[in-house]
Order: C-alpha cells, then structure tokens, then sequence
C-alpha cells in the first residue's frame, strides 16, 4: 500500500496504523533429525531392490548435500560429474538461470551410480535421474518422467516411520536443516554451508541452525522427583 501511495495509484495506506506481528527470524521451524537418526533413515531403504537403491540415493542427496525437494526432483543424469577431481552435482537452484556446481560426498555418489547401474539409464545424461519405479524395482513404469517433489516428502515420511516410527512433523525439508546443522558441527565454514544450499545470504543460511537446541539437556530431564 506504501508503494501504491507512492506511485498516486491511491490516497491513503488503509493499514498504515497497523502493527505487523513479532517474527523470530534467529532460527527456522523445520524439525531436523539427529545424527544417529539421519543414519539411521539413510541406511532404511533396501539396497536390493531397484526401489530401494533409488530411495538411497535420493535420501543421501537430501542429508549429505542438502538439496530442496524441487532440486533433487530435477536433477539430470548429466547433474553426476567431475569438478577439479571431486564428484559434484549441477544444481538447478530457485530463482537462477543456471546451474551450480556443489560438490558432494563420496557416499551420495556412489549410491547414485549404483542406482543408475541397476536403473540403466546412465547414458541418458538429458534425461531425469531419478524416476518412478514399478513393482519394487521389477520394470520402469516410464523411462523419461520426472518424480514429482511431492515423491520426495513421501520416501522421506516412509523410511522416517520404518526406520524411527516417527509418523508426523517431518518433510523432505527437515533433511536440510539436518544437513545444514551437522555439518556445521562437524566444523564446515558457514560460507560453505551457504554456497552448498544455495542462499544468496549467510542469514537465511544461521535459520536453518539447530546447534543452539539441545534438547538432550533439556530442563525437563532435571526435574526428577
């Protein structure tokens, strides 16, 4: 309205008077997991199974690069290359033209190349990397389409029951902040942390900072009667 007031498009600002609404923007609302939690969820998936090396993949891309759901969607068989030595994915980021480089962690991609081993479309480089998969791994219900970011959440909420029991209060997001927090504890540069998630500023890269919260040391376990 401010704007609108500016430009003589009206009179007044009808909510000029109103206060806005307190935000605490020192830290996220996204739940994240711990370690032994991640670990757990990560190794869930059945590594026998063409459903199973997919899911594995595509979890270790959420906790170990810390991708978007949108992001790990849209990945490309090309994403999977080299970059001065080191295995790195090219990274559709949101609101950019062009990729981004990010290198990734020797686990995330060896678990993408045994999935494309067992999927077979390794030399498709223009096609989707990761793909719906039919009858638990027994045939490909379509070679060229896309899994949709909804997809992600579901594998996320499936193997976080399997693995934890955890039912609700989860999403693929949460495999973000996981990756963000860990990785600052394990001591990694917070430029880093931001340039690997992709924010154009490090603020928005401290909300998804979970290090402050410990809830192991929560007052509550101190109140024993």
């Amino acid at each position: 309205f401010t704007h609108l007031v500016d430009y003589d498009v009206v009179k007044l600002n009808p909510v000029r008077e109103i206060r806005r609404p307190e935000l605490d923007r020192s830290e996220g609302k996204t739940l994240a997991f711990s370690r032994q939690e991640a670990r757990k969820i990560l190794d869930k998936p059945d590594p026998n199974t063409l459903l199973g090396l997919r899911d594995r993949a595509i979890l270790s891309v959420g906790f170990q690069a810390g991708f978007r759901r949108e992001e790990i969607a849209n990945l490309q068989v090309d994403s999977l290359h080299r970059n001065r030595g080191l295995d790195a994915l090219w990274v559709k980021r949101k609101r950019k033209r062009n990729r981004q480089s990010v290198t990734i962690n020797p686990l995330t991609a060896s678990r993408i190349r045994e999935y494309l081993d067992a999927a077979g479309h390794g030399d498709d480089l223009s096609g989707p990397l990761f793909r719906p998969v039919r009858n638990n791994g027994r045939g490909i219900a379509d070679l060229r389409r896309t899994l949709h970011p909804d997809a992600i959440d579901r594998i996320l909420r499936k193997c976080a029951k399997r693995a934890l029991g955890v039912t609700t209060g989860y999403s693929a997001h949460s495999m973000r902040t996981t990756f963000a927090t860990t990785a600052l504890e394990n001591a990694a540069n917070i430029e880093e942390v931001q340039y690997a998630m992709g924010h154009a500023d490090v603020s928005t890269t401290k909300l998804y900072d979970r290090r402050g919260h410990t809830p192991e040391k929560a007052a509550a376990f101190f109140a024993t009667y």
